[in-house]
């Protein structure tokens, strides 16, 4: 067992916005979470994380770590994209020598001394991509990545989503974006109106996926 979820519910005031959700994941593998705005997708990824205590229910994980990216992407807008990416090293007790390399990797190398504020969208994007990265977790859990991302970053996401699937890590990933996704996720799982409400397990030969998915959603 990699994360359990027992009838994970969450209020605003009045306004329930996850209802008993039961989510179990028992292997390493890319899980998919589509839904609309508003559906509760981030609320679920955010009581996951530990950035929302759950008004009822509760979150089971194995002994394992884990890194983070949450939508919208913020921090000290003072901040040089080096200074971030140390402090990220820091505490996630990453060598030093990965935060050159996830730098490189994200071409973002010849901007760290740029502040965060100075940043693209795009490259903001990147960067706490970069940050969730360090210290190899085995656990991802990202909500809308692909959101804001310029094209450059969105083919490094990719190709960082497929090395993480053959290093048999964990990946949990919330989108809106059909198609980006459907071949290669282990599982495709629908949040609708704060339920999971629906679980498609996806293959190359399944040309309707999509519209199975818009059926459901």
């Amino acid at each position: 067992m990699i994360l359990h979820t027992t009838n994970l519910s969450h209020r605003y005031k009045k306004a329930t916005v996850l209802k008993n959700v039961n989510l179990q994941i028992d292997k390493p593998g890319l899980y998919v979470f589509v839904g609309a705005n508003g559906s509760g997708k981030s609320t679920l990824f955010n009581c996951i994380n530990g950035l929302l205590h759950p008004t009822e229910g509760n979150v089971t994980f194995d002994n394992t770590t884990f890194g983070v990216l949450y939508e919208p992407v913020s921090t000290e807008p003072n901040l040089t994209v080096k200074q971030i990416i140390q402090v990220a090293a820091s505490i996630r007790k990453a060598d030093v020598n990965e935060c050159t390399e996830q730098l490189k990797f994200w071409n973002l190398d010849e901007h760290q001394n740029k502040t965060f504020k100075a940043l693209s969208l795009g490259m903001r994007k990147r960067l706490m991509i970069a940050c969730s990265l360090l210290g190899n977790p085995d656990l991802h859990i990202w909500d809308e990545p692909f959101n804001g991302l310029d094209p450059l970053g969105m083919e490094k996401l990719r190709e960082v989503i497929q090395y993480l699937k053959e290093q048999q890590k964990t990946i949990l990933l919330s989108t809106h974006i059909l198609g980006e996704l459907d071949n290669i996720a282990t599982e495709i799982l629908i949040v609708k109106n704060g339920e999971l409400s629906y679980t498609f397990k996806p293959n190359s030969t399944n040309s309707t996926l999509k519209q199975q998915i818009l059926e459901v959603l």
